[in-house]
């Protein structure tokens, strides 16, 4: 995705506008080829995921040996509040915690739902919380432990 910025070249009107993007990279380093063979499906399976309403940012990993996935993220420049803020949190609820099949996201901390500034759409952003296993009773408990823990993180920044 592409943001416009400016670029504050001098202070007598020396400013321009260009656009930007953002990738993040991350490498795992796993201390087994087992456990780098779970990143690596975990990323293969998001390539064809569909979670609605809740989008995923464009992305590409490598295995770059047996013990090691790099992982090239678009940045999504935004606000965390997607399982905090109306509508964006009924609609993680109903996409991701209520989501058919046996897997989805797992970690509902709400800097894991990231509102980008230009289009209001909702993104996932932590890939690796992605997994199996989780029945729908246990996702909505953790969805509440996730919801009391983010609340009172915000009340004790005084949010």
């Amino acid at each position: 995705m592409d943001y416009n910025s400016n670029v504050y070249y001098e202070a007598d009107g020396g400013a321009f506008s260009c656009k930007h993007n953002f990738t993040i990279t991350k490498k795992a380093i796993c201390e087994t080829k087992e456990d780098a063979d779970k990143i690596e499906e975990i990323y293969k399976r998001l390539k064809g995921e569909n979670f609605g309403q809740v989008l995923l940012p464009d992305f590409n990993y490598t295995r770059d040996s047996e013990t090691e996935v790099t992982l090239q993220q678009e940045f999504i420049k935004g606000i965390p509040v997607g399982t905090l803020v109306n509508p964006f949190k009924d609609i993680v609820y109903k996409e991701v915690v209520q989501k058919d099949g046996d897997w989805t996201f797992v970690d509902y901390n709400t800097f894991n739902f990231v509102v980008e500034e230009v289009t209001n759409k909702i993104y996932a952003i932590d890939f690796l919380s992605y997994a199996s296993g989780y029945d729908e009773d246990l996702r909505k408990e953790r969805w509440q432990m996730y919801q009391t823990s983010d609340r009172d993180k915000m009340k004790a920044l005084g949010i």
